[in-house]
């Protein structure tokens, strides 16, 4: 009597954990994934077109990285811009060292472009945040 019971109770469980969110999921509305960006490379269908795509994502993000690095530049005064301009510099050779680095388990291979220029606009993304965040800061701190 307790086993048929308790071997109740476990199908009840069973089933409200197999069909109860296959019942739930139809119900709910799709809602657009906001929180997760369209990925731009999405309709590459070879490694050269990756590759392309990755090299395009970059020189996106370098352009908004220049652009972002001549405003801060241009709101500092002559004893900040040179601080500024080391950091920059260092930065660079930074991020290609370790984007390098980071795509090494592929060097000598057709991935190998494509893995480097992805974590260069990745960290570039992130360096353009940070500038802009400088600026903000900066500008908060001279009014």
């Amino acid at each position: 009597m307790v086993k048929r019971m308790l071997g109740a109770i476990a199908l009840s469980v069973v089933a409200a954990v197999v069909f109860v969110p296959a019942v739930d999921a139809q119900k709910a509305p799709r809602r657009p994934q906001a929180s997760r960006p369209a990925d731009p490379c999405r309709g590459a269908g070879t490694q050269l077109d990756l590759t392309l795509c990755a090299a395009t994502q970059f020189k996106k993000s370098d352009t908004a990285l220049n652009e972002s690095y001549r405003k801060l530049l241009a709101d500092l005064d002559d004893e900040h811009r040179p601080l500024l301009e080391k950091t920059q510099r260092n930065w660079v050779a930074f991020r290609d060292a370790e984007c390098e680095l980071q795509g090494s388990h592929a060097l000598g291979g057709s991935m190998y472009g494509m893995l480097v220029d992805d974590c260069r606009s990745g960290m570039t993304d992130a360096r353009v945040r940070d500038l802009k965040q400088v600026r903000k800061t900066l500008a908060d701190f001279l009014r």
